[in-house]
């Protein structure tokens, strides 16, 4: 018997180290292999399923597909065909929902640098995080601009076209230097949405970004925080980017940018339909995996 497990929302693997031998022992008494369907580029930890019953298949454009049906279906048209009209009045906007150190982190910093007047923030805590955090400067109470996904049963918000902050500085799942890189829903929002942004992420994030085949807005930032290990150094660094901001006509930079951003929705929707990196429509993924499996 062949099984899918279609989980490519997640990054994740389904089994801890510890549970591979036994769950291995038993597909292998029960004649059964599975292929175990997530998002993400491939890890260390997936060659713990080496010489197992057990295939890890990686879609990691996969959220990408999600948001992009998510924008035609609330647009009502194609992807190709959405236009958007932007005039920016703030430097930036970051979305904060989960709570975690480095959204957290971001906050506090932009508040320590008086920059939280000059863009648009959400600070909720919709999926009831234990998380809790010493801020220094930001004051920590909930702030929505987006749509409030408390009771939302997906994570495909907010309309973007609606912000008028210039630069989304988007927070990735992942931050730490020894975390896997992640290409998740945040960073694709603004890529098809034609916005400029600044990924607070793992170290490496722009190199597999570059590698993929998209062009970086280097005529504006300075992305030698890429390669920073030091998470508050590296925050401190993306920081910078926006206080260059503070004076400049924003949307003539957006114009100098425009080519590239252009550039890289297209390169996006190429990977999407040629299904480059396994990132064909979900659909369409498990009926393929179902007839060759």
């Amino acid at each position: 018997m062949n099984i899918l497990i279609d989980d490519s929302l997640e990054p994740f693997s389904f089994l801890e180290k510890s549970q591979i031998n036994d769950v291995n022992n038993f597909l292998i008494e029960k004649n059964i292999k599975i292929h175990y369907l997530c998002t993400g580029w491939p890890t260390l930890d997936d060659l713990e399923f080496s010489n197992t019953n057990i295939k890890i298949l990686r879609s990691p454009f996969a959220m990408a597909y999600y948001w992009k049906q998510w924008m035609e279906e609330k647009f009502d048209s194609n992807i190709e065909d959405i236009h958007f009209s932007y005039k920016f009045n703030k430097l930036f906007y970051t979305f904060t929902r989960n709570p975690k150190y480095q959204r957290c982190l971001l906050l506090d910093k932009l508040c320590e640098s008086n920059l939280l007047n000059d863009g648009e923030y959400s600070f909720q805590q919709s999926w009831k995080s234990e998380f809790n955090y010493d801020f220094k400067c930001f004051d920590g109470l909930p702030k929505i601009i987006d749509i409030d996904i408390s009771n939302a049963s997906d994570v495909i918000t907010p309309l973007l076209n609606e912000i008028d902050g210039f630069v989304n500085i988007v927070t990735e799942t992942f931050c730490r230097d020894y975390s896997p890189i992640y290409f998740s829903e945040k960073t694709f929002s603004p890529i098809l949405y034609k916005r400029p942004f600044l990924v607070l992420s793992t170290p490496g994030f722009y190199k597999k970004f570059v590698e993929c085949g998209f062009k970086l807005y280097d005529e504006v930032f300075d992305y030698s925080f890429d390669s920073e290990t030091n998470l508050d150094k590296k925050c401190d660094l993306i920081i910078d980017n926006i206080k260059k901001l503070k004076g400049k006509n924003l949307n003539k930079l957006y114009k100098i940018l425009y080519k590239k951003i252009e550039f890289n929705h297209k390169r996006l929707l190429d990977i999407l339909n040629n299904n480059n990196y396994g990132s064909r429509e979900l659909k369409s993924h498990t009926e393929l995996y179902n007839k060759n499996i």
